[in-house]
Protein backbone atom coordinates (compact mmCIF):
# COMPACT_ATOMS: atom_id res chain seq x y z
CA UNK A 1 0.00 0.00 0.00
CA UNK A 2 0.99 3.51 -1.37
CA UNK A 3 2.11 5.64 1.88
CA UNK A 4 0.10 8.35 3.10
CA UNK A 5 2.46 10.38 4.12
CA UNK A 6 3.90 13.76 2.91
CA UNK A 7 7.10 13.92 0.98
CA UNK A 8 9.32 16.64 1.11
CA UNK A 9 12.80 17.53 -0.35
CA UNK A 10 14.90 20.16 0.62
CA UNK A 11 17.66 20.94 -1.78
CA UNK A 12 19.97 23.42 -3.24
CA UNK A 13 18.16 25.69 -5.99
CA UNK A 14 20.60 25.47 -8.20
CA UNK A 15 20.90 21.70 -8.67
CA UNK A 16 19.52 21.33 -11.67
CA UNK A 17 20.47 18.07 -12.50
CA UNK A 18 19.35 17.17 -8.84
CA UNK A 19 15.84 18.04 -9.53
CA UNK A 20 15.62 16.26 -12.28
CA UNK A 21 16.71 13.24 -11.04
CA UNK A 22 13.89 13.79 -8.12
CA UNK A 23 11.21 13.93 -11.33
CA UNK A 24 12.31 10.95 -12.74
CA UNK A 25 12.33 8.91 -9.56
CA UNK A 26 9.01 10.53 -9.11
CA UNK A 27 7.47 8.80 -11.73
CA UNK A 28 7.68 4.97 -10.28
CA UNK A 29 5.79 6.59 -7.06
CA UNK A 30 2.69 8.07 -8.84
CA UNK A 31 3.06 11.29 -7.18
CA UNK A 32 3.47 15.21 -8.88
CA UNK A 33 6.30 16.96 -8.37
CA UNK A 34 6.19 20.27 -7.36
CA UNK A 35 8.72 22.91 -6.92
CA UNK A 36 8.63 25.82 -4.12
CA UNK A 37 10.65 28.33 -3.73
CA UNK A 38 12.00 31.84 -5.21
CA UNK A 39 15.47 30.82 -5.67
CA UNK A 40 14.06 27.46 -6.99
CA UNK A 41 11.67 29.42 -9.51
CA UNK A 42 14.56 31.82 -10.63
CA UNK A 43 16.78 28.82 -11.29
CA UNK A 44 14.77 26.83 -13.07
CA UNK A 45 13.50 29.53 -14.90
CA UNK A 46 17.07 29.89 -16.60
CA UNK A 47 17.38 26.29 -17.02
CA UNK A 48 14.13 26.65 -19.27
CA UNK A 49 15.30 30.14 -21.05
CA UNK A 50 18.55 27.76 -22.31
CA UNK A 51 17.29 24.89 -23.16
CA UNK A 52 19.02 22.82 -20.13
CA UNK A 53 15.80 21.48 -18.70
CA UNK A 54 12.16 22.37 -19.12
CA UNK A 55 10.47 20.61 -16.34
CA UNK A 56 7.06 20.27 -18.26
CA UNK A 57 4.81 18.45 -16.07
CA UNK A 58 6.05 19.93 -12.69
CA UNK A 59 4.29 23.20 -11.27
CA UNK A 60 6.71 25.94 -9.56
CA UNK A 61 5.59 28.75 -7.71
CA UNK A 62 8.11 31.16 -6.60
CA UNK A 63 6.10 33.80 -4.96
CA UNK A 64 3.96 33.50 -1.53
CA UNK A 65 0.54 33.92 -2.65
CA UNK A 66 0.70 30.35 -5.36
CA UNK A 67 2.76 28.85 -2.55
CA UNK A 68 0.09 29.63 -0.51
CA UNK A 69 -2.35 28.40 -3.12
CA UNK A 70 -0.56 25.33 -3.91
CA UNK A 71 0.36 24.41 -0.67
CA UNK A 72 -3.42 24.34 0.42
CA UNK A 73 -4.13 22.34 -2.29
CA UNK A 74 -1.36 19.24 -1.40
CA UNK A 75 -2.78 19.58 2.55
CA UNK A 76 -6.08 18.17 1.01
CA UNK A 77 -4.29 14.94 -0.47
CA UNK A 78 -0.79 14.28 0.38
CA UNK A 79 -0.23 11.70 -0.64
CA UNK A 80 -0.77 12.64 -4.26
CA UNK A 81 3.14 14.78 -4.59
CA UNK A 82 6.45 15.29 -3.63
CA UNK A 83 6.85 18.66 -2.62
CA UNK A 84 10.30 20.54 -3.61
CA UNK A 85 11.22 23.15 -1.71
CA UNK A 86 13.99 25.40 -0.54
CA UNK A 87 15.57 25.58 3.08
CA UNK A 88 17.96 22.77 3.36
CA UNK A 89 20.07 24.83 5.36
CA UNK A 90 18.24 26.03 7.58
CA UNK A 91 17.14 29.57 6.06
CA UNK A 92 14.50 30.90 8.47
CA UNK A 93 12.66 32.57 5.62
CA UNK A 94 12.67 29.85 3.29
CA UNK A 95 9.95 27.57 2.36
CA UNK A 96 10.70 24.64 4.99
CA UNK A 97 11.18 26.92 7.78
CA UNK A 98 7.76 28.39 6.69
CA UNK A 99 6.02 24.76 7.07
CA UNK A 100 7.86 23.96 10.25
CA UNK A 101 7.02 27.30 11.94
CA UNK A 102 3.02 26.66 10.37
CA UNK A 103 2.23 29.95 8.18
CA UNK A 104 0.69 27.86 5.74
CA UNK A 105 -2.54 25.19 5.41
CA UNK A 106 0.08 22.49 4.74
CA UNK A 107 1.39 21.41 8.16
CA UNK A 108 3.54 18.29 8.95
CA UNK A 109 1.92 15.21 10.67
CA UNK A 110 3.56 12.51 12.23
CA UNK A 111 5.06 10.12 9.99
CA UNK A 112 5.62 12.66 7.00
CA UNK A 113 8.76 12.17 5.49
CA UNK A 114 11.40 14.87 5.06
CA UNK A 115 14.49 14.78 2.88
CA UNK A 116 17.73 16.98 2.95
CA UNK A 117 19.30 16.20 -0.59
CA UNK A 118 22.07 18.94 0.61
CA UNK A 119 24.73 18.68 3.36
CA UNK A 120 25.06 20.77 5.89
CA UNK A 121 27.34 23.67 4.75
CA UNK A 122 29.69 23.89 7.78
CA UNK A 123 29.25 27.73 8.86
CA UNK A 124 28.36 28.04 12.39
CA UNK A 125 25.21 29.98 11.20
CA UNK A 126 23.92 27.33 9.10
CA UNK A 127 24.35 24.62 11.40
CA UNK A 128 23.04 26.77 14.29
CA UNK A 129 19.90 27.13 11.50
CA UNK A 130 19.33 23.49 10.30
CA UNK A 131 19.93 22.08 14.09
CA UNK A 132 16.73 24.51 14.77
CA UNK A 133 14.41 23.81 12.00
CA UNK A 134 14.97 20.05 12.45
CA UNK A 135 14.62 19.69 16.13
CA UNK A 136 10.98 21.80 15.54
CA UNK A 137 10.53 18.97 12.91
CA UNK A 138 11.16 16.27 14.97
CA UNK A 139 9.20 17.85 17.30
CA UNK A 140 6.73 17.75 14.84
CA UNK A 141 6.78 13.79 14.48
CA UNK A 142 8.55 14.30 11.01
CA UNK A 143 10.60 11.33 9.99
CA UNK A 144 13.93 13.47 8.63
CA UNK A 145 16.78 11.64 6.25
CA UNK A 146 20.15 13.78 6.26
CA UNK A 147 22.55 14.19 3.72
CA UNK A 148 21.13 12.34 0.77
CA UNK A 149 23.67 14.41 -1.45
CA UNK A 150 26.73 13.99 -3.55
CA UNK A 151 28.73 16.89 -4.57
CA UNK A 152 28.34 18.48 -7.69
CA UNK A 153 31.86 20.05 -7.24
CA UNK A 154 34.88 18.91 -9.09
CA UNK A 155 37.51 17.01 -7.00
CA UNK A 156 41.39 17.57 -6.98
CA UNK A 157 42.13 15.42 -9.93
CA UNK A 158 39.01 16.94 -11.73
CA UNK A 159 40.85 20.40 -11.63
CA UNK A 160 44.08 19.20 -12.81
CA UNK A 161 42.72 17.81 -16.08
CA UNK A 162 40.91 20.89 -16.03
CA UNK A 163 44.22 22.95 -15.88
CA UNK A 164 45.81 20.20 -18.32
CA UNK A 165 42.72 21.47 -20.92
CA UNK A 166 42.54 25.43 -20.65
CA UNK A 167 45.98 25.82 -19.97
CA UNK A 168 45.52 29.60 -18.86
CA UNK A 169 47.99 32.10 -18.54
CA UNK A 170 46.97 33.54 -14.82
CA UNK A 171 44.71 31.43 -12.07
CA UNK A 172 42.58 32.94 -9.50
CA UNK A 173 41.39 30.17 -7.16
CA UNK A 174 37.82 31.79 -5.27
CA UNK A 175 35.52 30.49 -2.95
CA UNK A 176 37.12 28.95 0.05
CA UNK A 177 38.92 29.96 3.03
CA UNK A 178 42.85 30.50 2.23
CA UNK A 179 43.68 26.78 2.97
CA UNK A 180 41.63 25.65 0.31
CA UNK A 181 42.81 28.63 -1.89
CA UNK A 182 45.98 27.72 -0.96
CA UNK A 183 46.03 24.00 -2.31
CA UNK A 184 44.70 25.29 -5.13
CA UNK A 185 47.92 26.96 -5.87
CA UNK A 186 49.75 23.70 -4.70
CA UNK A 187 48.14 21.97 -7.47
CA UNK A 188 49.25 24.18 -9.82
CA UNK A 189 52.97 23.36 -8.81
CA UNK A 190 52.46 19.98 -9.15
CA UNK A 191 51.48 20.82 -13.00
CA UNK A 192 54.55 22.56 -13.32
CA UNK A 193 56.52 19.48 -12.75
CA UNK A 194 54.00 17.49 -15.16
CA UNK A 195 55.14 20.15 -17.56
CA UNK A 196 58.30 20.46 -16.86
CA UNK A 197 58.59 23.91 -16.58
CA UNK A 198 57.72 26.65 -14.45
CA UNK A 199 54.32 27.84 -16.08
CA UNK A 200 52.72 28.44 -12.54
CA UNK A 201 54.32 30.62 -10.46
CA UNK A 202 51.94 31.62 -6.89
CA UNK A 203 52.59 35.62 -6.52
CA UNK A 204 53.27 36.35 -10.00
CA UNK A 205 50.18 34.29 -12.39
CA UNK A 206 48.55 32.24 -9.81
CA UNK A 207 47.00 34.75 -7.42
CA UNK A 208 45.58 34.15 -4.11
CA UNK A 209 43.29 36.67 -3.21
CA UNK A 210 41.01 38.10 -0.02
CA UNK A 211 37.87 38.91 -0.48
CA UNK A 212 37.92 42.60 -1.15
CA UNK A 213 40.97 42.75 -3.19
CA UNK A 214 41.56 43.42 -6.74
CA UNK A 215 44.16 42.53 -9.23
CA UNK A 216 45.61 44.20 -12.48
CA UNK A 217 46.58 41.57 -15.39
Amino acid sequence: MASKNAIVIACFSSHIERLNTIVEASKGMRRKVVFLGRSIGKYTDVAKKINFKKFPNVEIAGHQRAVRAILKKIARDKSKYIIVCTGGQGEPNAILSRIARKEYTFTIDPGDKIMFSCITIPTPVNIQNRKRLEDVLTTQGARIFRDVHVSGHSAREDHREFLHMVKPEHIIPCHGDIEKLAAFGTLAEEINKELGQDKYIIGKNVHLLRNGRRISI
